[in-house]
């Protein structure tokens, strides 16, 4: 088990590890409107992915102000790196840290998987014979991710003037 420091200490210098290529191809990424394939491997070739998860699914647990710290740096360098880094990172720590037990040992069984996710509600859920039909309009911008997650809504008749509402997550897989 490493001290908060000493975590912060080694996440940060992966981050000057990749900080040539980020920097080497953050114009790049900006033109494409992505993270371009070599900074999405000197990513992955990292800890910086994971680092925010739990760590008995397998991440680094780090804490607040290291996350922190460590997403500053890669923005500092690339800002489409550290927003993407943010993103994927805390997505996989929300995850990992809420979702049941065994769904969260099943997802992460082989390793922490690159995730995005919408907490604000964006969908609808509404039950039909057999399950649920889903509408809603979703964002995504990262080709690399394992899963997408959201939450929906789920409208409940209450009475006629009024509807409860209630909210479930939605994880959707991607080979």
């Amino acid at each position: 088990m490493h001290s908060d420091e000493s975590l912060r200490g080694e996440l940060l210098a992966e981050v000057e590890a990749v900080a040539p290529i980020l920097t080497e191809y953050a114009a790049e990424s900006e033109k494409l409107g992505r993270l371009n394939e070599p900074t999405v491997e000197a990513l992955r070739k990292t800890r910086l992915l994971r680092f925010a998860c739990p760590r008995d699914l397998g991440g680094d647990e780090a804490d607040p102000f290291t996350v922190m710290e460590v997403l500053e740096a890669v923005t500092r360098i690339d800002g489409s790196a550290g927003w993407t880094l943010g993103i994927l990172a805390l997505t996989s720590a929300i995850a990992g840290a809420f979702l049941p037990v065994n769904t969260a040992r099943r997802i992460f069984a082989e390793g922490v998987p690159p995730m995005a996710g919408m907490i604000a509600p964006r969908g609808n859920a509404e039950p039909v014979a057999g399950g649920y039909r889903v509408t809603g309009r979703w964002l995504s911008g990262a080709a690399f991710i394992t899963l997408i997650g959201s939450l929906l809504a789920r409208s409940y008749p209450a009475s006629p003037r009024r509807r409860k509402f209630g909210w479930f997550s939605c994880l959707e897989g991607r080979s």
